[in-house]
């Protein structure tokens, strides 16, 4: 049974309060409220939060402390005062958007459904031995506190992994914190390892995570009070070999490692994936939708290189073409396009065996940027947007116009 998607709301007076609870009550949230930034930070400290909203103009609110106590992108900032420099200043941050009070009930959900659709995650469904393989070593698990890898690739169902970990887990009373490892400051990481709190930590892509900031998360795997759980699209072997990973933290993480299959290796997943996103968008949408038999044998056909999140994607739009009868066929459906000359990016790394991830970084992208999206350019590289944004202005690497 699912269990009931949490929210905090931190505000000194509830606008509409009947209203709005009546709102949360139909999404099915289970609500805490508070009223200053200590009662905040005392709740986070006990309780796991699906989405936050926080009215900004509560005496010495901390943004920064709200954000990074909280999954990505799952705070809505509030404001009787909106001001634009502000938005764009809490955004940049990883807050998930910036609302005017009083402000539209229907924005709200529309905010609120799609925070918990992000952050809930994908659920561990499959037939297939890789997947067997997995929930039965987290079973195996439940009891222990080890460091733990996860490696796949985008969209492979890595989070939803790190939370069947943390709610079997003796740490699942704790807060789950992520940590996005391409854009955590010295300063952040410090404030969440040094602490008497017990939680459980996720580093979000630790190979994107600053070098000077590893020996810092290699120290803390001795620190009984935090939970470390880590994720990697690439291989960190051939980091520690180019010398941009630490071969102590590697090795103190890779203690147990859990592979995440991609779906182009589980093709027998695929049908029951596809089938169960497409009743959760049904009951959303209160219709008896189908896919035909021609539209299942499609969906195997393809190699998904977005894996689940892709497919995911797809049974969505294919919802808008729907016909009259609830039927979706294969015209409907949105497929990725077979493409035998494209190469993954661990392929690509493979060809420039002698490059170091650096200088491979700067010459795909002034290869490529001309005829491919920065979308396309992220996803090729294994990489977030942001991401590759980020080591745009380090490395001074312009846009081309």
């Amino acid at each position: 049974m699912a269990s009931t998607s949490k929210i905090l709301i931190i505000t000194e007076q509830l606008f509409n309060e009947k209203a709005l609870l009546s709102l949360f009550k139909k999404l099915k949230l289970d609500v805490t409220q508070v009223n200053s930034n200590k009662l905040a930070l005392e709740a986070f400290n006990t309780t796991t939060f699906d989405a936050v909203l926080c009215d900004i103009d509560i005496p010495k609110i901390n943004t920064n402390t709200i954000i990074n106590r909280c999954a990505k992108k799952s705070v809505v900032f509030l404001s009787h005062n909106p001001d634009l420099r502000q938005a764009i200043e809490v955004i940049q941050r990883g807050a998930a958007d910036y609302l005017a009070q009083p402000m539209e009930f229907e924005l709200l959900q529309q905010v609120i459904s799609k925070i918990l659709q992000t952050n809930n995650p994908i659920p561990l469904i499959g037939n297939s031995p890789q997947i067997i393989k997995i929930a039965g070593k987290i079973k195996q698990m439940a009891k222990r506190v080890t460091p733990i890898l996860i490696i796949g690739e985008p969209g492979s169902g890595k989070r939803k992994i790190v939370r069947e970990i943390h709610q079997t887990s003796p740490f699942s009373c704790f807060p789950l914190i992520m940590i996005d490892c391409a854009s955590v400051t010295r300063q952040q990481l410090n404030k969440e390892l040094d602490t008497d709190n017990q939680k459980t930590l996720y580093f979000h892509n630790i190979c994107e995570l600053d070098p000077s900031l590893q020996k810092m998360v290699a120290l803390s795997l001795s620190n009984k009070k935090i939970r470390i759980i880590a994720s990697t699209e690439k291989d960190l072997t051939t980091a520690t070999a180019l010398n941009s990973f630490r071969e102590d933290l590697l090795y103190k993480l890779s203690s147990i490692t859990i592979n995440v299959p991609p779906l182009r290796e589980r093709k027998s997943d695929i049908s029951l994936l596809a089938r169960h996103f497409l009743s959760q968008y049904a009951k959303k949408i209160q219709r008896d939708i189908s896919l035909t038999g021609n539209a299942i044998k499609a969906l195997n056909a393809c190699d998904w290189p977005g894996n689940v999140i892709q497919l995911k994607e797809s049974i969505h739009q294919a919802l808008i073409f729907t016909n009259s009868e609830g039927i979706i066929d294969t015209p409907s459906l949105s497929l990725p396009q077979k493409n035998k000359s494209q190469k993954t990016s661990t392929d690509r790394q493979k060809d420039l065996p002698n490059l170091s991830l650096e200088d491979y970084f700067i010459r795909f992208v002034t290869q490529n940027q001309e005829h491919m999206s920065e979308t396309a350019l992220a996803k090729n590289l294994g990489i977030s947007r942001k991401s590759l944004w980020q080591r745009r202005i380090k490395l001074k690497l312009d846009k081309q116009k």
